[in-house]
């Protein structure tokens, strides 16, 4: 996911093979949860512990440690994120549960050697195989961070428009200083020429 998204594993490890559903639970932090819950301290080694009921606590190694990216807002400081692979987030008792939660699952996929719009076909093709009643849609990166980014360049665009009309008012204020000024010595420059 990681390689994927192009962010940077700062310390430890990524997630492998190791880290299966009968493994030892791992995760890995971001910058912006080392800051806040180790106050910057190499978080490598470290148990956080989850407890979904006071009689349900689960141990978690921090395995690695990855740079802060954005999912929300460019405006917005980076939140305090925490990542577990899929196989340990839950139990195969609450798969079916999970899974009934969200109405839509996202799967990523990075294209190494062809145009990400040349993958669709093979993609749907393998789901579909998988499970022949789900719904897929693809969106790129680019359409992705085009929503995104709408508010910004929306601001952007206004900014422009703004300063733009401001340069128009300053240009017609000087030329009508100096026409004024002009207009005033007019008889005085033509003495002196």
């Amino acid at each position: 996911w990681f390689r994927t998204f192009g962010t940077r594993l700062l310390a430890g490890r990524d997630f492998d093979a190791r880290d299966g559903a009968g493994a030892p639970h791992v995760v890995i932090v971001n910058e912006a949860f080392a800051r806040r819950y180790f106050d910057g301290a190499n978080p490598l080694g470290r148990t956080i512990v989850e407890v979904r009921d006071p009689a349900d606590r689960r141990p978690l190694e921090v395995i690695g440690l990855v740079e802060d990216a954005a999912f929300t807002s460019v405006r917005e400081p980076v939140e305090p994120t925490l990542y577990r692979p899929l196989a340990q987030a839950v139990n195969e008792d609450e798969n079916e549960k999970m899974l009934a939660s969200f109405p839509s699952f996202s799967v990523s996929v990075r294209a190494a050697e062809r145009s990400p719009a040349g993958l669709t076909g093979g993609l749907a093709a393998a789901i579909g195989g998988v499970d022949p009643d789900l719904s897929v849609s693809f969106q790129t990166v680019t359409e992705t961070l085009n929503v995104v980014y709408v508010r910004e360049r929306l601001l952007a665009l206004l900014s422009a428009f703004f300063g733009g009309f401001a340069l128009l008012l300053a240009s017609l204020g000087l030329y009508g200083v100096t026409s004024s000024a002009v207009t005033r010595r007019r008889r005085e420059i033509g003495i002196r020429m």
